[in-house]
């Protein structure tokens, strides 16, 4: 019983923690969106090179990618989190409702 319980509050923890990450990232992607257009305009000016151009895109990139990693990680957290509850991952709980296509395929041309 109580490793259950130590397992959850484990689970909490790292979700609580990986959810206050993900939102410093997310800010750190909004600072770095908001600088991609005045870059491109003191390119047009001008008045910085095309790599520097491209350097402030690629710093853009970079934080989308750790933004993605970030929620990639609350997900696997709280997949944890649902494990330690006692909730299963079998054929029951697995299983998609499919919806019918309302339009048949058909063979004919």
């Amino acid at each position: 019983m109580l490793l259950g319980l130590e397992a959850v509050e484990n689970a909490l923890v790292t979700h609580r923690e990986a959810r206050r990450r993900f939102d410093k990232l997310h800010e750190a992607e909004g600072v770095e969106r908001r600088a991609v257009a005045p870059a491109h305009d003191c390119y047009r000016s001008g008045l910085v090179d095309f790599l520097d151009g491209l350097e402030t895109e690629r710093k853009l990139y970079a934080a989308q990618t750790e933004l993605a990693r970030g929620e990639r990680a609350i997900s696997q957290d709280l997949v944890r989190l649902h494990k330690a509850l006692g909730g299963g991952w079998g054929h029951d709980t697995a299983r998609a409702q499919v919806t019918p296509s309302p339009w048949p395929i058909s063979s004919k041309e």
